[in-house]
């Protein structure tokens, strides 16, 4: 019978799917956990509820998934909140992950001009 994969292959899969928090974050949550949240997180922001920014920003901070980190910027970028603003520019100088240094740079450039679209209204 002739073997479609080598076990080698199969075992740098499973590594790089644990290792990328694809397959299992370390809080043991399964993928389908991690896609929840994040579709909650998206609510959020689309929704623009203020009310959850905390959450939010804590998401962002300390989340083992790096999808949840980008999804958290997205909505805090979405939202608006200068609250956010320090975390986006620490982010940029000491985030090793560049996904989400380009997630932080977004949202803190979509703040900005959130408010000042905000301030030219007023």
């Amino acid at each position: 019978m002739k073997r479609l994969f080598s076990v080698n292959a199969v075992a740098v899969c499973f590594l790089f799917f644990q290792i990328s928090g694809c397959a299992v974050n370390r809080k043991n949550n399964t993928a389908g956990d991690i896609v929840d949240k994040i579709n909650v997180i998206k609510k959020m922001g689309d929704k623009q509820q203020t009310r959850s920014i905390k959450y939010l920003i804590q998401e962002f901070e300390n989340s083992d998934s790096d999808a949840i980190r980008v999804e958290a910027a997205k909505s805090l970028g979405k939202i608006g909140d200068i609250k956010a603003i320090p975390i986006f520019e620490e982010a940029l100088t000491c985030e090793r992950n560049k996904s989400i240094r380009i997630a932080a740079k977004n949202a803190l450039a979509r703040i900005k001009e959130v408010n000042s679209v905000n301030n030219k209204n007023k």
